[in-house]
């Protein structure tokens, strides 16, 4: 349901936060 969408979907804002988060600090 939603609830498992929401889940997968703020997983992969994490991983790509993360990795976002590093490149922007080599600016």
């Amino acid at each position: 349901g939603l609830g498992s969408q929401m889940l997968q979907w703020r997983r992969a804002y994490s991983e790509w936060t993360r990795a976002s988060s590093e490149d922007d600090d080599d600016e």
